[in-house]
């Protein structure tokens, strides 16, 4: 299990680096769940002939045949949710026209490895459909962007996660400072504290890793000193080996900390994304005869939609009084203050298997 959760990870890495370097062309914040992504990859995987089912394992990076592949991710899922089920929701869906007759044997498989719920709708109503579907799983969360699906899609895959979870140190003041893009200054509402924290610094790098409440998660930020150097900075961190062993030099120290309090919203056509991984077979032409009975025409997508809210407490954010960053610092611990551009994980300790598997990944560039 350990092999196929390192792969996992350095997919998830990959799938990481191509969407990072595509948002900062553009000056754009970025947020992804690789496994996400992949559950909903691995429930079409069910629905295609076995050379197709090879191809796109191997371009994934696993070796494997779809049975064990099946097998590994449940108990990949399984390791996920451990110590967390409170705090993360999971859930699979699988909606298809009302009309259409999906065969028995994908029902079966994609319910015992993937928990997948079969949803039949009428295309007309399709986004209130997933409107109320996520709803359910957020505790309410109102989508609205559910309405790009090209014309005649007949099959979608909705994977949702939901993170709902605290600090174990939570943040106390706010104020307004200048926060450094790679565009020049702008005004950044941040955040204060000063808590004990694992912190790692170099002549290129800062990082910090920020505990959550009652789990084995935590929020590790990596941010290069000098923008100018920011790709040879960062280049150190895009694998699971070198993410685990930046995590292993952190250290414990008292810390002033000042963290950027934000929002940001992220809808992907993961097209161009799939098309990047060499899964060429999973764009054109792909023929799902083992999902759906009697059809010669599947037209399937994948929207991946995220939101990450970083505030006071890790969930629903205190309104609390901005007062003068320069009354908050305390003399008796290093100042680290998040002011510019910065990597950050969202990531899951696997005491077990001896790793860190990152369940959300993001850059933060700018204030939205």
């Amino acid at each position: 299990m350990k092999m196929f959760i390192e792969e996992f990870v350095k997919f998830s890495f990959k799938l990481f680096n191509y969407m990072v370097s595509e948002d900062r062309d553009f000056f754009w914040n970025s947020v992804v769940s690789p496994y996400s992504f992949s559950q909903a990859v691995s429930i079409l995987l069910n629905g295609v002939n076995k050379d197709i089912q090879t191809e796109i394992i191997e371009k994934l990076g696993f070796k494997y045949n779809i049975e064990e592949f099946n097998e590994k991710s449940n108990k990949y899922f399984k390791i996920l949710i451990s110590n967390c089920t409170e705090n993360l929701k999971v859930e699979n869906f699988l909606l298809y026209q009302n009309d259409a007759e999906i065969k028995k044997k994908f029902v079966k498989v994609t319910k015992e490895f993937y928990n997948v719920k079969f949803i039949a709708f009428d295309p007309k109503n399709i986004k209130q459909e997933i409107n109320k579907l996520v709803a359910d799983v957020t505790n309410g969360y109102k989508n609205e962007t559910y309405n790009i699906f090209p014309r005649g899609t007949n099959l979608l895959v909705l994977n949702i996660m939901h993170l709902d979870i605290e600090w174990v140190h939570k943040f106390n003041k706010s104020g307004i400072e200048d926060f450094t893009t790679f565009k020049g200054p702008v005004k950044q509402e941040m955040m204060y504290q000063t808590s004990e924290f694992d912190t790692y610094e170099d002549s290129e790098i800062i990082s910090i890793e920020m505990p959550y409440l009652n789990s084995d998660l935590s929020f590790v930020a990596v941010m290069p000193k000098d923008l100018v150097y920011w790709e040879t900075a960062l280049k150190n961190i895009f694998s699971s080996q070198k993410l685990d062993d930046l995590l292993g030099k952190m250290t414990c120290k008292n810390v002033n900390l000042c963290f950027p309090k934000f929002k940001d919203f992220h809808a992907y056509d993961y097209q161009d994304y799939i098309k990047s991984l060499g899964l060429i077979c999973l764009v054109n032409n792909l023929k799902l005869d083992n999902i759906i009975t009697g059809s010669s025409s599947i037209s399937w997508y994948i929207l991946h939609e995220m939101i990450i809210d970083m505030n006071m407490n890790g969930n629903i954010a205190n309104k609390i009084p901005n007062v003068n960053a320069s009354n908050l610092l305390n003399k008796s611990g290093i100042n680290l203050s998040f002011n510019q551009p910065f990597l950050w994980f969202i990531v899951k300790k696997d005491v077990e298997n001896k790793c860190n598997i990152p369940i959300f990944m993001g850059q933060y560039l700018t204030p939205s």
